[in-house]
């Protein structure tokens, strides 16, 4: 099955001839997980990604659908803590 992939922050780094905020089509195998696909790409689940379709949050467990497109995005870090 085929899915459209728009990946945020860094994580494009890392695959050959992507352009930032463009989608890249991906042939992936029928009952793929969310896990399957972050695998694909070479993005460890511990990156701390989220994976948003349609709206809706996707868990790594997810079993993706046929023709979706999907939003990889990369947890924030960074910055000062508050002082009081």
């Amino acid at each position: 099955m085929k899915v459209k992939v728009k990946l945020f922050g860094t994580l494009g780094q890392n695959i050959s001839g992507y352009r930032q905020l463009q989608e890249i089509e991906l042939e992936i195998p029928d009952g793929a997980t969310v896990n399957d696909l972050l695998a694909h790409l070479e993005i460890p689940v511990v990156q701390g990604v989220t994976i948003i379709a349609e709206g809706k949050v996707l868990r790594v467990d997810d079993v993706i659908q046929d023709g979706l497109h999907l939003n990889v995005m990369q947890a924030i870090r960074g910055g000062c803590p508050i002082q009081p």
